[in-house]
C-alpha cells in the first residue's frame, strides 16, 4: 500500500492515552459509518500505542505516547491502495494472453474492455498515484481539536476557518429548526435548546479580550501600506489569521441542564470585541498564539518588526460566556453523570446519568449565540 504523512499538532493533551482512545473511539461509534478502530502497545516502558482506522479503501495510522499523564501524536499517516481492482484483472489477463498467443492488440482490446466495464463507461488511469480524498477529513475529526486547531490533518487547508457557505447553512438549519425546552427535548421531541452556557470543569481565558469563557474566536486582519501615483494608500483589510478553542460546557434551562461536547460543532459566534493596533503592540496572548501556530514566517515577521509603521492590525474577538443565551442543535445521548453522588441502594442501583449534546454524521452539531439563529 501507499503512504503518505498526515499532518499533527506536537503539544502534550491534558488527557491519560486509554482516556484520549476511549475518546475516539466512542467519536467513531457516533460516526456510524464503516470505520474499524484498532489499538496495538507498541512499548510498555513509555506508554506508547497505535490507533488505527480502517475503512474499504483506506488505513488512517496515529502513534500516540503518553508521559505524565499527558498524551502527544508521535506521527500520523495515512495508506491507501495503489493499485486498483480492474488493474489486477489485466495483469492476470496477461499471461493467460501469452499461454493462448494472444496478440499485443487483442490484450490491450481485452484491458480497456475491463476498465470501460469497472468504471461504467469512464475512462481513468489504471493506478491511483494520489491517496483518495473522501471522507478522509470527516475521518481525521474523530481525533477531535486541541487550542482551535485540528490534532490530526490531512493538509494546511484543513486548518482554515470553517468556509462560509458551509457555516451559513448550518445556521438556517439551525434557525428553521423549532425551539424546545430540555426537559420537552428529553421527553423526546426533537429541535433545538436554548438556554443559558455554564462551566463544567475547564474554563478558557480569551486571548485579547481577557474574558473567561468556554470558547472563543479571534480573527486578525491586516492592512498594508503602499505608494500608488506618488500617493499613499493602505490597502483593503485582509484576514490572516484565525485562532479558535473550545472546551464542554453546561447548558440550562428552566426545566433542566445538560453538557455539550463541542468537538465537530459547527460554531458561529457573535464578535463584540474589536481592537486596532500596530504589529509591536499587539497583545501578548495573541502574539503568543501567532509564534505557537506559526502564523508568520521568519521573513513576514522580520518585515513586520522592521518597518512596523508600513502594517496596521485589527483584532475581532468573540466568546460564549457564562451566563450567556445561546441556541444549540444535535444529536442527544445518555452519559454517566461524574458529579452525581453514588447515594444509597446497593448494588443493584443504576448509577446515574445525564444528558449530553454531542456531534454526529447524520446529526451536525451548531452552536450560535446569534440573537436572529435563537
Amino acid at each position: 500500500m501507499a503512504r503518505t504523512r498526515l499532518g499533527f499538532q506536537k503539544f502534550a493533551l491534558d488527557r491519560a492515552l486509554d482516556e484520549f482512545v476511549d475518546a475516539v473511539e466512542a467519536a467513531v461509534e457516533r460516526d456510524g459509518g464503516e470505520v474499524r478502530l484498532e489499538r496495538a502497545t507498541l512499548d510498555d516502558a513509555t506508554t506508547r500505542c497505535l490507533v488505527t482506522l480502517r475503512t474499504a479503501r483506506y488505513v488512517i495510522e496515529v502513534a500516540l505516547a503518553e508521559q505524565d499523564g499527558q498524551t502527544r501524536v508521535v506521527d500520523a499517516a495515512l495508506r491507501w491502495s495503489r493499485v486498483e481492482r480492474f488493474t489486477w484483472l489485466a495483469l492476470v489477463l496477461f499471461p493467460l494472453s501469452l499461454l493462448l498467443h494472444a496478440t499485443a492488440p487483442l490484450f490491450l482490446a481485452l484491458w480497456l474492455v475491463i476498465m470501460l466495464v469497472s468504471r461504467g463507461l469512464s475512462p481513468e488511469v489504471f493506478i491511483r498515484l494520489e491517496p483518495p480524498t473522501e471522507r478522509v477529513d470527516e475521518l481525521l475529526a474523530l481525533f477531535g481539536v486541541a487550542r482551535s486547531v485540528p490534532l490530526i490533518y490531512r493538509s494546511a487547508a484543513a486548518l482554515r476557518s470553517v468556509s462560509p457557505p458551509k457555516l451559513e447553512q448550518q445556521r438556517a438549519r439551525l434557525r428553521a429548526s423549532p425551539r424546545v425546552s430540555l426537559a420537552e427535548h428529553a421527553a423526546g421531541e426533537g429541535g433545538k435548546v436554548v438556554g443559558r452556557v455554564c462551566r463544567d470543569r475547564a474554563v478558557l481565558r480569551a486571548p485579547a479580550s481577557g474574558r473567561a469563557c468556554v470558547h472563543y474566536e479571534l480573527e486578525l486582519y491586516e492592512s498594508r501600506w503602499t505608494m500608488e501615483d506618488e500617493t499613499e494608500l493602505w490597502s483593503e483589510w485582509l484576514r490572516v489569521a484565525v485562532f479558535r478553542q473550545r472546551e464542554p460546557f453546561l447548558i440550562e434551562d428552566e426545566t433542566g441542564r445538560a453538557r455539550v461536547e463541542p468537538a465537530g460543532a459547527t460554531i458561529a459566534v457573535e464578535q463584540d470585541f474589536f481592537h486596532e493596533c500596530s504589529w509591536p503592540d499587539i497583545p501578548r496572548d495573541v502574539w503568543a498564539l501567532l509564534e505557537g501556530h506559526s502564523a508568520l514566517s521568519r521573513h513576514e515577521h522580520s518585515l513586520r518588526t522592521k518597518r512596523p509603521e508600513r502594517y496596521r492590525l485589527r483584532i475581532a474577538e468573540g466568546v460564549f460566556e457564562e451566563g450567556e443565551e445561546l441556541a444549540a442543535l444535535g444529536r442527544w445521548i445518555e452519559e454517566l453523570d461524574p458529579e452525581e453522588p453514588e447515594g444509597l441502594g446497593g448494588y443493584r442501583r443504576q448509577p446515574a446519568s445525564r444528558r449530553c449534546l454531542v456531534h454526529a454524521r447524520d446529526s451536525p452539531l451548531v452552536l450560535s449565540d446569534r440573537p436572529e439563529d435563537r
